[in-house]
């Protein structure tokens, strides 16, 4: 779940310091959003003559960016 949808968690944790409504608004949001943004960020790449291989690259290089941060925000709490 943390490297598919790291952007659907992301806006649940506490740590980020978001109200509670958008706590809870966000990431049902986020969820419907992913894969409609990633098909246009897809479709934009190939526009620019990138092929298949760069653009798998960029979704797997935004995937693990967005799983980083979701670590580094979970994983820092003190107890």
């Amino acid at each position: 779940m943390r490297l598919i949808f790291p952007y659907v968690l992301l806006p649940g944790q506490r740590e980020v310091g978001l109200s509670e409504e958008l706590t809870r608004t966000l990431p049902q949001l986020m969820l419907y959003l992913q894969f409609p943004l990633e098909g246009l960020l897809t479709r934009l790449t190939f526009r620019r003559g990138i092929g298949l291989a760069g653009a798998l690259g960029q979704l797997i290089f935004l995937h693990a960016i967005g799983a980083l941060v979701l670590f580094l925000v979970s994983g820092t709490t003190p107890p």
